[in-house]
């Protein structure tokens, strides 16, 4: 096979893809013929706890940090 047949070659494959591709990506966004389903409710992340870690500045020198979160529901509050 010579340069110029695989150019051929390539150039047949790409003209291939430039009229499937389009339809795939069509049908696949297509919307269904059935109804939206809703999804059903989470419970929220549990966040409650002590958190610690280290807090880094460029500014300062590094500091330990540690919070302590309380949860109600999706409520969230803490000290630190």
């Amino acid at each position: 096979m010579t340069a110029n047949d695989r150019r051929i070659a390539f150039m047949s494959i790409l003209r291939l893809l430039q009229m499937v591709l389009p339809i795939i990506a069509f049908t696949a966004c297509e919307g269904g013929t059935g109804s939206p389903v809703t999804p059903s409710p989470t419970q929220p992340v549990q966040m409650s706890g002590t958190w610690a870690g280290t807090m880094d500045s460029a500014n300062f020198p590094q500091q330990s940090v540690s919070l302590l979160l309380t949860q109600s529901g999706t409520t969230i509050g803490g000290t630190w």
